[in-house]
C-alpha cells in the first residue's frame, strides 16, 4: 500500500511544477526613456521586475536586454504579473512576444544587373557597407563568405565573432537564441546571407548545370550574421536582441 501512495504522491507533485512553468510566457516590455543619465540601465530594468514579484509567489525571469532599438527587456512572466507591469509608472506597453515566419529574396540578374557595368558597378559593389542578416543558421567557409578583395572592417566595427570562420567578408557572428547551435542545417540560410553580400564565386553550378558566377547584391560588402529564428519562426526577443546587437556593433559608413 504505501509504494502505490508515494508513486501517486510524485506524479501530483510533477504535474503541479510543470503546468506552473507552462503558464510562464515571455512578454516584451516598453519603457519610456529615463530623465537624466543612467548608470546602469539594466538594473533599472531589474528594478522593474522586483516590483512585479513582490505581488507574486513565482518569480519572473529576464529574459533579453535592449540598449539601442527601445528602451527595455524582455521577461518571463504570469499573465498577471504582465497586468501589473501594465500599470507600473514608466512603461509604456507590455505585448506577449510575437512570432515571424521567414522571407527570401532574388538575384542581382533578376533586377538587370550586370557586373563590371551600369549602376552596380558605381556603387562599388557594396564596399565598405556592412550589412546585417538576422536568420536561423549560417556556414562559415562557405565559398560565398571568401574576402578576395574585399578589405578590413571600417574602424567604427564594434561586434563580436563567437565562432571561428570569420574574416574580412563575414565579420561578425552572434547567437541570440539560448540553447540552439548557429549550424545552417539545410543551407537555406546561408542562401538568404550570400543574397544580401556573398562575394563573387566563379563556377559555380548545380550538378555541373547551369555553370556561372554567384554573387549577392553587395559582394564587397561585409557581413554580421545574427541567429534569432528557430526552426519554426522567429521570437521577437531574439530578433530585438540581434538589432540591438547590431546598432551598437555595427555603423555605415558615409561618403563626405
Amino acid at each position: 500500500m504505501w509504494p502505490t501512495i508515494g508513486v501517486v504522491l510524485l506524479l501530483t507533485c510533477t504535474t503541479f511544477f510543470n503546468t506552473k512553468a507552462s503558464d510562464l510566457k515571455t512578454y516584451i516590455i516598453h519603457l519610456s526613456s529615463p530623465e537624466g543619465q543612467v548608470r546602469d540601465i539594466e538594473e533599472l530594468y531589474t528594478l522593474f521586475l522586483l516590483k512585479v514579484a513582490l505581488r507574486s509567489n513565482e518569480k519572473p525571469m529576464m529574459a533579453y536586454t535592449y540598449r539601442h532599438v527601445i528602451t527595455g527587456f524582455a521577461a518571463k512572466m504570469l499573465a498577471d504579473q504582465a497586468k501589473v507591469m501594465e500599470n507600473l509608472s514608466g512603461v509604456l506597453s507590455v505585448k506577449p512576444e510575437g512570432v515571424y515566419q521567414l522571407q527570401t529574396t532574388r538575384s542581382p540578374y533578376f533586377l538587370g544587373l550586370r557586373q563590371n557595368s551600369g549602376l552596380w558597378k558605381e556603387s562599388n559593389y557594396g564596399k565598405g557597407i556592412i550589412i546585417g542578416v538576422m536568420d536561423n543558421g549560417i556556414t562559415p567557409g562557405h565559398p560565398s563568405f571568401n574576402d578576395d578583395g574585399v578589405p578590413t572592417p571600417p574602424s567604427t566595427w564594434k561586434g563580436k565573432c563567437e565562432v571561428a570562420g570569420c574574416n574580412n567578408k563575414l565579420i561578425g557572428i552572434r547567437n541570440f537564441v539560448k540553447g540552439f547551435p548557429l549550424k545552417d542545417y539545410d543551407g537555406h540560410r546561408t542562401h538568404t546571407s550570400s543574397t544580401a553580400a556573398g562575394n563573387f564565386v566563379d563556377n559555380a553550378n548545380v550538378s555541373g548545370l547551369g555553370n556561372g558566377t554567384a554573387s549577392g547584391m553587395a559582394p564587397l560588402a561585409h557581413l554580421a550574421f545574427y541567429k534569432v529564428c528557430f526552426f519554426f519562426g522567429c521570437l521577437e526577443g531574439p530578433i530585438l536582441a540581434g538589432m540591438d546587437a547590431a546598432s551598437g556593433g555595427s555603423r555605415i559608413p558615409t561618403k563626405r
